[in-house]
């Protein structure tokens, strides 16, 4: 008998053909199992290393051993071929088979359409980044990605972003050209794991540059590509060795914005994209103002108690180095803003003073920018009432600049929620979120905007996202919002997570005096003496040496019903949060309304949907009860 027959009777070709078809049909169900689980990369590897490892195995097992009806037994050469097992052998290869047909087809038509992308702490982001397949996205679309620091020490990371940032922003204001926002692009730093394909995929571009920086004493290296990931083809590279200079940084960033535009426009034949260079802004020479500048808009964007005084610091060096940089002012404009916000009034004068002045100062130098404009229609909550109409005329300014511009939009929106326009607010944050992802603030005052327009529902649902991303600004206003729509220990654990993060709330009292469950009781029932409750809480802190509760503020004076201490307070908008039903039935309430310049506003530029005016002086408005 021939080696191929004994090879037949045994059974040995349906052996190999079986477990190869099986073998992948396993794999092409780990590749879909083992993402979604966000397995490790090596458990695919291992996988097929094990299926590898047990093909010879298989078939020599089928040449030793046979399946008879009493068992298996060792094949002694003399037995008739065993029709039953070929049998199901043959129908265990064409089930397999079918398995597969399947689920390719499944994966060709009926896959999900989006994966989400995770940020550089691997956390999911806040939406899922459509997979675009190569075949409808557009040809004229690129990412640019953060460029690797290669330096000695590893510590350029805000320099080699820093240029990445400058190159898609040129990038962005060609016309004809759709760029990949710079928090989508910038997702994927560190994550070298993932190839340009699947980066172009998750960011439904057709082209991806990245690239690196490299400096060693007084010299700078800078290499860029451009490659098409549909081709997954290099389109255009170059390396560029210059002296370090300020000019010569901005001279490269001009260079491969202008070669991406002209590589775009004749290889790929896209006479939609204008070929006309766009100018990197090179606004300073000092290259140590510019890497100050650098520095400070990087910490700037990812602001918080701990790093407010470092960020002025950082602008107000640059400054001093160049007093003639634009951008280094708004900087300074922008950060000595907020900083009131976050506990630092001003050292020697107030920082809303020192804002304007620097905001004006960048306007004087470099008319074009947006930031500055949007500095001085915030800095007008520094005083009661506020200007919102100036404020909104500012506003206007600056997006007329940058229609980018996500300060502006987030800012923009928190007025818009002063003044009753919930879903003009909500439009600035969904546009903001788009746009930068991370800039979690964003999605918190849009919690508020769609709580105060009656959508608890979304407003929880922004509440819990960024909950989970570890954000607590503006977190307060949902949480007691669920006080009366969750359980009673899910709504102590959000108003606990909420006031950690708000010490604000019973200011210069102490975390003692911050009570969730003091909180929650007396929000959910009227039967209160509400002046002895708070003679009571006061005796308490003052046996801590705590002081007592300052009732200007506006959560302890709304909680004890202490109306006539209130005082305006533009980040805690509590004229529209809708458990205070007992305050929007007191007078109180459209006086705190009219000291904001509210009504004013309304007078001259229309009432919002849900108000109305009552005779010449007067209005009403409908707020939605829990």
């Amino acid at each position: 008998m021939s080696i191929v027959s004994e090879l037949r009777r045994r059974n040995v070709f349906r052996v190999a053909t079986a477990y190869a078809v099986v073998g992948w049909l396993i794999l092409q169900i780990a590749d879909v199992v083992l993402d979604f689980a966000g397995a490790p990369e090596w458990t695919g590897k291992a996988l097929i290393a094990l299926l590898l490892i047990g093909f010879p195995v298989a078939v020599v097992l089928s040449w030793v051993f046979e399946a008879t009806p009493e068992g298996v037994r060792r094949d002694d050469g003399q037995s008739r071929p065993d029709r039953v097992r070929a049998q199901r052998l043959n129908t265990l290869t064409i089930a397999a088979a079918l398995g597969v047909a399947g689920l390719f087809a499944w994966q060709q038509f009926g896959a999900p359409p989006a994966a989400v992308a995770t940020s550089p702490t691997g956390d999911a982001t806040a939406q899922a980044l459509p997979v675009t397949s190569s075949l409808n996205v557009d040809a004229a679309s690129i990412a640019v990605l953060p460029f690797a620091d290669l330096s000695q020490l590893g510590d350029q990371d805000y320099f080699s972003d820093g240029i990445a940032e400058e190159i898609l922003n040129v990038l962005a204001n060609v016309e004809g050209l759709a760029v990949a926002s710079r928090t989508s692009a910038f997702a994927f730093k560190g994550r070298s794991s993932v190839g340009i394909p699947e980066i172009a995929a998750e960011l439904g571009v057709r082209h991806v540059l990245e690239g690196s920086v490299r400096t060693a004493g007084d010299t700078i290296r800078i290499t860029a590509q451009l490659i098409d990931a549909q081709s997954d083809k290099h389109l255009w590279s170059q390396t560029y060795d210059k002296q370090l200079t300020a000019q010569n940084v901005f001279e490269i960033q001009d260079e491969i914005a202008s070669a991406i535009v002209v590589a775009l426009s004749e290889s790929l034949q896209l006479s939609g994209i204008a070929t006309s260079a766009l100018a990197v802004r090179a606004d300073t020479e000092n290259l140590d103002a510019y890497q100050l500048f650098l520095r400070g808009r990087d910490r700037f964007r990812i602001r918080s108690q701990d790093n407010i005084p470092g960020t002025i610091a950082l602008f107000e060096r640059a400054i001093e180095l160049d007093p003639n940089f634009a951008r280094a002012w708004a900087g300074y404009a922008a950060v000595t803003a907020v900083a009131p916000s976050w506990g630092f009034p001003g050292e020697t004068e107030p920082y809303y003073e020192v804002s304007q002045r620097a905001a004006n100062k960048a306007i004087e130098l470099d008319d074009s920018l947006a930031l500055p404009y949007s500095v001085l229609a915030y800095t007008t909550r520094e005083a009661i009432p506020l200007d919102f109409s100036r404020a909104f005329e500012m506003y206007e300014k600056a997006l007329e600049r940058d229609p980018n511009e996500v300060n502006t939009l987030l800012w923009r929106g928190i007025d818009r929620i002063a003044v009753g326009q919930f879903d003009l607010a909500s439009e600035d944050f969904a546009r903001c979120r788009t746009l930068d992802q991370s800039y979690l603030n964003c999605f918190a005052f849009d919690a508020n905007a769609r709580l105060y327009a009656g959508d608890y529902t979304a407003a929880r649902e922004l509440f819990m996202k960024t909950a989970g991303l570890g954000n607590q600004s503006q977190s307060e206003n949902t949480a007691i919002a669920m006080i009366h729509k969750e359980p009673r220990d899910t709504a102590i654990l959000a108003l606990s997570w909420a006031f950690e993060g708000s010490g604000w709330a019973f200011e210069g009292v102490g975390e003692d005096a911050v009570e969730p469950q003091l909180v929650y009781r007396v929000l959910r029932t009227d039967d209160h003496n509400y002046a002895l409750e708070l003679e009571a809480l006061n005796a308490a802190l003052a046996r801590l040496g705590l002081g007592s509760v300052d009732l200007r503020l506006p959560l302890p004076a709304l909680l004890f019903r202490q109306y006539e201490e209130i005082e305006p307070n533009v980040f805690f908008m509590f004229w529209w949060h809708p458990t205070f039903s007992h305050f929007h039935a007191s007078p109180h309430w459209q006086r705190i309304v009219t000291e904001m310049g509210i009504a004013d506003y309304w007078r001259e530029h229309g009432y919002p949907p849900q108000c109305r005016a009552v005779g010449e002086d007067s209005f009403e408005c409908d707020i939605p009860a829990l």
